[in-house]
């Protein structure tokens, strides 16, 4: 069936103006049977119909497309003069453009797939421990069991058995001996130790960069963009 549009000049100027031909199959494209140039659409086949060409960033020349250049500019690519670009909706979801607010101004692209997370990341936290002595172990204060051979402390020494030394004059007493020297070491009562101090506790991998999906749900279709249409109008 042959269908009949009455057309004012002015529509008729601007639908010739972007290269559409009504009847033909260009006039088919997108959505609608009169789409406007320009216009974004998804298809749930592999290929896009006549009239659009694949939003896949791909570049355009000016000379052939100036009704389109018109409206898109270098908004998405091209030098300007001879080329401009077609947005790339390729492994991309489409925002609200927001030309107050970066980085949704109109032809930004942004976000990532997937981001690194490192202890920066982590909110300030803390972590409770118990920290404890087990003195049958490790003594507070020790002392050998055998006969001491040094008078003045070493580096090292530990308590020993004291040893006078006899003679016509007063000598000193051999009281200590070295911590590695033969006889059983024992643990002396009376002795009250503590400690106090800041740590620190250890998350396992916490140095190694984690990468995390940052991608949500998605469908994969076509994105197609209107090149033939009718040229739209800006509101008054």
């Amino acid at each position: 069936m042959k269908t009949t549009f009455l057309l004012s000049h002015a529509a008729a100027g601007l639908i010739l103006a972007a290269g559409l031909t009504l009847g033909s199959d260009d006039a088919l494209a997108c959505n609608g049977s009169s789409p406007y140039l320009g216009e974004v659409c998804p298809v749930a086949f592999n290929w896009c119909p006549v009239g659009t060409l694949p939003a896949d960033g791909r570049t355009l020349t000016v000379n052939e497309n100036e009704a389109l250049f018109t409206l898109l500019g270098t908004t998405f690519g091209g030098n300007g003069t001879t080329t401009f670009g077609l947005p790339n909706l390729n492994n991309a979801s489409v925002v609200g453009s927001n030309p107050a607010a970066s980085p949704s101004g109109l032809g930004v692209a942004s976000g990532q797939n997937s981001v690194a997370l490192t202890t920066a990341n982590l909110p300030a936290h803390t972590h409770a421990a118990t920290l404890s002595v087990n003195l049958a172990t490790t003594p507070a204060l020790a002392a050998k069991q055998a006969r001491g051979n040094d008078t003045l402390p070493q580096a090292g020494d530990a308590l020993a058995t004291a040893i006078t030394q006899v003679g016509p004059s007063v000598n000193p007493v051999s009281s200590y001996i070295p911590a590695a020297s033969a006889g059983s070491t024992v643990g002396l009562g009376g002795a009250v130790t503590g400690f106090s101090g800041t740590g620190q506790v250890t998350v396992a991998n916490s140095g190694i960069p984690v990468s995390i999906n940052t991608i949500p749900p998605q469908l994969a279709l076509t994105y197609c963009i209107a090149t033939t249409g009718i040229f739209p109008q800006r509101p008054n």
